[in-house]
Parts: C-alpha cells; sequence; structure tokens
C-alpha cells in the first residue's frame, strides 16, 4: 500500500515494528494514530509465515509491503511485486 501522506524518519520507521512500541502520532489531516492497526497486520502476516516491511521518506509519505507464501507447507513466495498489482 502507498500513500503521499505525511512520511516518517528513519528512526520512526525503525521503531514501527517493534511490538513494545505503542506512539500516538498526528497524519496528514491532524487524525491521531495509536499504531495499533500496524499492529494488528504485523501479527496477521506473521501467523501466516508472512513478513511485513515498510519504506518512507519524510513529506513524500511511506510504501507498506506485504510478502505472504503460496503454499503454508513450502512457504513458496511469489516473485510478484507491488507494481503487479497497480491496476487493482
Amino acid at each position: 500500500m502507498k500513500d503521499h501522506g505525511i512520511g516518517m524518519s528513519a528512526k520512526r520507521l525503525s521503531k514501527l515494528f517493534d511490538p513494545s512500541q505503542f506512539e500516538s502520532t498526528y497524519g496528514t489531516q491532524n487524525e491521531k494514530g495509536t499504531g495499533l492497526g500496524i499492529k494488528l497486520c504485523m501479527s496477521l502476516v506473521h501467523e501466516c509465515h508472512g513478513d511485513i516491511w515498510a519504506e518512507s521518506e519524510e513529506g513524500v509519505g511511506s510504501t507498506f509491503f506485504v510478502e505472504l507464501p503460496l503454499s503454508p507447507a513450502t512457504h513458496e513466495k511469489s516473485d510478484l511485486s507491488a507494481e503487479d498489482f497497480q491496476s487493482y
């Protein structure tokens, strides 16, 4: 998922997926966030033996990536990228 919001600093990004970190922040329209949504996504992705990560640039926005195995038995991962789903 890609947004064109306020983005995150490298320091904040490094803490984003740390389960012990919960930090309230304000978004593009000054809405308050708690970080709970990303923690839930992270938990679900890890339960599916996948991986989740983000890239971000302050003032530009963030891109979030999720990679899931094609088969739970083999944990084989797809070669598809975010660009393959741009039209969806």
